[in-house]
């Protein structure tokens, strides 16, 4: 399921009661109020684009608060990452230079350049 289906699945109890309201609604103002079916369907039509524009933008909220504490975590784990690596090559590094001068200084008394 990609991200469309999982958005909907976790909206899925918002719909259904966002649904009931409107449905409450549309039978109080149809047995109650003096309103012709195209009124009541456009009051309704307002009700639900703000409550399903509501349901929507709590999901995606709770969605990028998951992102921004994922990121987080990921860069700390960077950092040690970062940490680690540089410091094993930085070793790496050091001894290389090491061997390889050892290595000039051998060939240096085997030349008879120094002592």
């Amino acid at each position: 399921m990609g991200q469309d289906g999982a958005l909907m699945s976790k909206l899925s109890w918002q719909m259904v009661g966002l649904i009931a309201v409107l449905s409450a609604a549309a039978v109080a103002l149809a047995t109650l109020a003096d309103w012709d079916p195209a009124a009541i369907l456009g009051a309704l039509g307002v009700l639900g684009g703000i409550g399903g524009g509501a349901a929507v933008a709590g999901g995606v909220s709770g969605r990028v608060e998951q992102l921004q504490a994922d990121t987080a975590a990921q860069t700390t784990q960077l950092g040690t990452i970062e940490r680690r690596v540089n410091g094993e090559l930085d070793a790496r590094i050091e001894a290389g230079a090491n061997r390889a001068a050892l290595k000039v200084l051998a060939e240096l008394r085997a030349q008879g350049v120094i002592r």
